[in-house]
């Protein structure tokens, strides 16, 4: 009897060690498909700020990048921080910050290249993140 009780706990500590490894095994994966999710977020997150002056679509964006639509919003919130429209959106107002500084563009062209639906539109982005107006800020900037 002792030898049968010793034989299966040699068994129950093979199949025990082969859960563990397999486990283990999965982790690893896990981790280095969560390391190349986040350098393809980032990858996009680089197109993003590349591409700005054109329209930038989150479901052709997902596409691009192999996710689905809603897995690669979760996956660019939890990295970047903020989901990507208003990623997007910050981003175009940075850009137009730069186009009100360094440019003698007018505000209903910087708008529209960087394709803004209205001049309304970009003032109204533009003074929930600088608190002023696009023509405010190209005056403090003479």
């Amino acid at each position: 009897m002792k030898i049968q009780t010793d034989l299966s706990i040699g068994s129950s500590n093979a199949i025990f060690m082969d859960l563990l490894f397999n486990w283990l095994r999965k982790a690893d994966i896990n981790e280095n498909e969560k390391k190349a999710h986040y350098n393809i977020i980032l990858d996009a997150e680089l197109y993003i700020n590349e591409h700005i002056e054109e329209k930038i679509s989150i479901p052709k964006l997902a596409a691009q990048f192999n996710f689905s639509e809603q897995y690669f919003r979760k996956l660019f919130t939890k990295i970047v921080g903020c989901p990507p429209k208003k990623y997007i959106e910050q981003t175009k107002i940075e850009r137009a910050f730069t186009l009100l500084r360094d440019t003698s563009l007018t505000i209903s062209e910087i708008a529209d290249k960087l394709n803004f639906s209205s001049c309304h539109h970009l003032a109204n982005s533009f003074r929930k993140i600088y608190n002023m107006s696009p023509t405010e800020c190209r005056q403090s900037t003479i």
